[in-house]
């Protein structure tokens, strides 16, 4: 049931970047501005925007920027939606779905992933399960990092000698 809930998420998260990455501004050299230079395999990926990759090609360090990302997204996505069923008309939903797809794309690079780099990783979820676990697990890992502990939990108490 994850594994369905985080595929139909992330397909739907990436729709929406992926309108962004159009916007998204991009410096002299016509490419977007990334923390780390893609190896021909991301640039082969974000040169079609239907390219999808395999779980090899997804090293470590992109895996934590994805859950990163894909977290934050989520939450963007979220505020998006309540927005939409408020607005007035169709003008101020187009002005929301272009503000949301900006600040995620901002998201999504401010994390040091490219924004194609992210669409072609979310798109390769449903495809490839290896991934798709991966992602989970790494967004387990996050989340269970930034959760305080709870009192009582298993913490070393300091005022006892141990045995």
């Amino acid at each position: 049931m994850l594994r369905n809930q985080a595929l139909t998420f992330a397909a739907a998260v990436a729709l929406g970047v992926g309108l962004s990455a159009q916007a998204a501004p991009q410096n002299p050299s016509g490419q977007q501005p990334s923390q780390q230079q893609p190896s021909s395999q991301q640039q082969q990926a974000a040169s079609s925007p239907n390219q999808t990759v395999a779980s090899a090609d997804v090293s470590d360090a992109e895996l934590e920027q994805f859950a990163k990302s894909i977290n934050r997204v989520a939450e963007i996505n979220e505020k998006l939606q309540t927005g939409l069923e408020s607005a007035a008309n169709d003008e101020a939903r187009q002005k929301l779905r272009q503000d949301a797809n900006e600040e995620m794309a901002a998201a999504v690079r401010s994390n040091g992933m490219d924004v194609q780099r992210y669409n072609a990783i979310s798109r390769s979820l449903d495809k490839d399960a290896e991934l798709n676990q991966r992602v989970v697990a790494k967004r387990r890992e996050l989340m269970a990092a930034q959760q305080p502990q709870q009192p009582g939990a298993s913490q070393p108490d300091s005022g006892s000698p141990s045995r």
